[in-house]
């Protein structure tokens, strides 16, 4: 097989060898401003698929990172749970609200008793009513712990959803980099097999060992092996990021490598590290729902405490209060009464033990995440200068890769070599190392915002952002 129809060979080989299914991947440099789409042919169906009920606010054929930004957080658990920690404590807080309020029911009774010697029916029936008319702040106290615990679990709710987008996005970026893998393998595979069809001819004019060939054979397995899981990696990678929208069914297809310029300068940009780690202890998320269930644990202490607090309530009885209403009872009553607790058996001490408790652990995840945050906004920020570097080092090994396809295509033409497979596999590694630099960029800067207090952006530029860390920057 002469070198000009090996070439051949490799230009059909990447879409038809071995059944395997094939779909156009464009080089970076195709792509430009990485708004190219990386396409995957739709599964064969073997059992015919049941409809969804609700259908994707996104085209599962042409999806683009924008689109996750318009997922719903129903499929989010983090989310949900958070979302059950403020109705608790809303709920908490309405109950409270009740006990404060004026409480009316109807009592009645059937009495038999003894009077004087005699036997005597002494039947009840009447409305009753009770208010608390003041208890020294002993409600107070409970509904503040309560109303705090929920402004927590908003500020938690937040954070969760911040969350939730980076997941998502993690998804996407592990989708674009196993097309760009699969491509990287498919034709490195190419060009191994190109080798091993050179060896069987070689084999059978007796000018190639039976050691050999099997060793070529064995090269080329291990390569078809890895280049069949990265396929497999492809549908893997589809199936998580459809399950984690909330459309396990809808798998997304074509997916847009994104524009990653504006990120680029962000990086230029990053403020110091003390900087950001100032900002991040005013600013997280994380903290501030913290801080809010150190005061709401704070408030149960107090409201524990409160609980040896008398109360003054106000009571009243209208109905038949008595059988002999017109001697003794009548037929209402009215009550003005101060509850001053003595003795409980030590309950009370219990209550303010336990609530104690909680506000120590509570003091104590705080100051561990504080710890955290810090050690987290640290190493994005040594990942971040770090990434600066390496795109550097990756467009030398583009530079590279490009000159050296160059200088093999001319000694090709000039017949000094017999095939371009290397050098194009070459280009394509190149490429693909470049996309992951700057996709795990993107992920760190965004993990930084979120730490920081910021919502995440498909567009990675956002003015209050912008604002922030320029204040931060001149202080």
């Amino acid at each position: 097989m002469n070198g000009q129809k090996r070439i051949l060979f490799i230009t059909l080989f990447l879409t038809t060898f071995s059944g395997a299914k094939a779909f156009a991947l464009p080089t970076l440099s195709e792509a430009g401003d990485f708004n190219q789409p990386l396409k995957l042919p739709p599964e064969p169906q073997t059992t015919p698929q049941p409809q969804t009920r609700q259908q994707p606010p996104y085209d599962p054929d042409h999806l683009q990172l924008q689109d996750l930004f318009k997922i719903s957080y129903r499929a989010a658990t983090p989310v949900l749970q958070s979302e059950v920690t403020i109705e608790q404590a809303q709920a908490q807080f309405q109950q409270l609200q009740a006990q404060d309020s004026f409480q009316l029911d109807l009592q009645g009774r059937y009495t038999v008793r003894e009077y004087q010697n005699q036997s005597q029916v002494n039947p009840k029936l009447a409305l009753h009513g009770r208010k608390t008319l003041y208890d020294f702040g002993r409600l107070e106290m409970q509904q503040q712990a309560s109303k705090i615990a929920a402004q927590a679990g908003r500020q938690n709710r937040g954070y969760q959803q911040a969350r939730y987008r980076l997941q998502l996005m993690k998804a996407y970026f592990d989708v674009l980099l196993a097309d760009m893998r699969y491509r990287v393998l498919n034709e490195k595979m190419a060009v191994v097999y190109v080798g091993l069809d050179k060896a069987r001819d070689l084999h059978e004019k007796g000018e190639l060992s039976d050691v050999d060939l099997a060793k070529k054979n064995y090269e080329y397995q291990q390569i078809l092996a890895q280049r069949n899981q990265a396929s497999l990696l492809q549908q893997e990678n589809r199936r998580i990021l459809a399950n984690l929208m909330g459309f396990p069914e809808a798998l997304p297809d074509q997916l847009q490598i994104p524009n990653l310029k504006k990120l680029q300068k962000n990086l230029e940009q990053l403020p110091e590290l003390d900087r950001l780690i100032k900002l991040g202890q005013q600013r997280s998320p994380q903290l501030l729902a913290l801080q809010k269930q150190v005061a709401a644990q704070q408030a149960k202490v107090n409201a524990a405490k409160a609980q040896k607090r008398p109360q003054l309530v106000a009571e009243g009885w209208v109905g038949s209060l008595s059988g002999y209403h017109d001697k003794y009872e009548g037929r209402w009553r009215f009550d003005l009464g101060l509850e001053v607790p003595l003795y409980d058996a030590g309950l009370n001490q219990g209550q303010v033990a336990e609530a104690r408790a909680g506000l120590h652990q509570a003091l104590a995840q705080l100051q561990a995440q504080q710890q955290q945050l810090t050690d987290e906004i640290s190493h994005l920020y040594f990942q971040l200068k770090s990434t600066q570097n390496q795109i550097k080092a990756d467009q030398a090994l583009i530079d590279f890769s490009d000159l050296y396809l160059d200088y093999s295509r001319g000694l090709y033409e000039w017949e000094e070599k017999t095939d371009l497979g290397d050098a194009m596999v070459q280009v394509s590694e190149a490429d693909y190392q470049n996309l992951k630099t700057q996709l795990q960029a993107a992920l760190n800067w965004t993990q930084l915002l979120i730490l920081l207090g910021f919502e995440p952006t498909p567009e990675w530029v956002n003015p209050e952002i912008q604002q922030v860390l320029l204040q931060t920057a001149q202080k």
